[in-house]
């Protein structure tokens, strides 16, 4: 499923495509508006956040490939489960209108998008998923492509005081459920903790089929402690989002406290309505720091063949 149309200039073709189609292995044979090819991939980014105080960067760049000049073509855009209120962005400090950007990272070299909401908006904010496709000449290439996604926040007078960097979900390792730890201070003890553990996530449908997610807590033991479904998110890849914190999601109070840490700990796990791909993202505040925690597929078990 090709997301958007390339457009290459001539004189850039031998270095992001081929005039025959190139061996992908696993991944795309694309054919190229040209008449070229080149392999192919796709990327995920559940969140982004412009407004509130809030903007994003997306940081591309391709490692040097020994002995090519060769480069990969990003494109990027706003997801259809997006919302666009008072978004603005672009390449390079050229800021407007944003939807989507597409620029050719030649090896050794990169690029930034920036996305954000203009004077730093207090009441509005813009979020959603982002769609990356990549495309190279060759494998080698396309698998050098390197990119994140990073939070910015600013105070009132425009000064950034946190950033989190969060890596990408690329489509062909996505999957039907995930895992990830997480530490929540209960709802009760929040506003007296200095440090109070707050953690969030996000969840996008990547299939062409609506669906919902299932979303588990499990204590240190594995005890099932509580367990919610998000709204049914519309079809697309990748397609409508849900996002909030665990405290409004959960509730969780100091009944579920199994421990003398003042926090819940355990695993959070997000499964799909219809076994189709989703891609999480989770991320913890601890006092006035922030992280992003890292997801892992959960794959079925498959007994090994006697």
């Amino acid at each position: 499923m090709r997301l958007a149309v390339i457009l290459i200039p001539a004189l850039l073709q031998a270095q992001f495509s081929t005039p025959t189609p190139p061996d992908c292995a696993n991944y795309t044979v694309a054919p190229l508006p040209d008449g070229t090819y080149a392999c192919e991939r796709y990327a995920t980014f559940p969140w982004f956040a412009a407004g509130q105080g809030w903007s994003t960067q997306v940081s591309l760049f391709t490692a040097p490939v020994p002995g090519q000049q060769r480069g990969v073509q990003f494109q990027i855009g706003l997801g259809p489960g997006a919302s666009v209120k008072a978004v603005e962005g672009g390449l390079a400090g050229n800021y407007g209108p944003f939807t989507f950007v597409q620029p050719p990272v030649l090896a050794g070299s990169s690029a930034r998008l920036d996305i954000l909401s203009p004077a730093f908006v207090t009441t509005d904010l813009a979020y959603g998923p982002l769609w990356v496709q990549l495309d190279a000449p060759d494998v080698q290439t396309l698998e050098a492509a390197n990119l994140q996604l990073i939070f910015l926040f600013a105070d009132s007078t425009g000064k950034y005081n946190t950033q989190l960097a969060v890596p990408p979900i690329f489509n062909d390792q996505a999957t039907s459920a995930w895992i990830t730890s997480f530490s929540e201070t209960p709802i009760d003890r929040k506003a007296a903790s200095a440090n109070s553990n707050d953690c969030s996530f996000a969840v996008a449908n990547l299939s062409a089929q609506p669906q919902s997610v299932t979303v588990s807590l499990y204590d240190q033991s594995g005890i099932l402690i509580a367990q919610k479904t998000t709204p049914v998110l519309a079809a697309g890849i990748p397609g409508g989002v849900y996002g909030t914190d665990f405290g409004t999601f959960f509730g969780l109070t100091s009944s579920a406290l199994t421990s003398l840490t003042g926090t819940i700990d355990g695993t959070v796990q997000f499964a799909s309505s219809a076994g189709l791909p989703i891609v999480p993202l989770v991320i913890r505040l601890a006092g006035n720091s922030i992280s992003t925690l890292q997801v892992a597929p959960l794959r079925p078990f498959i007994p090994p063949v006697e």
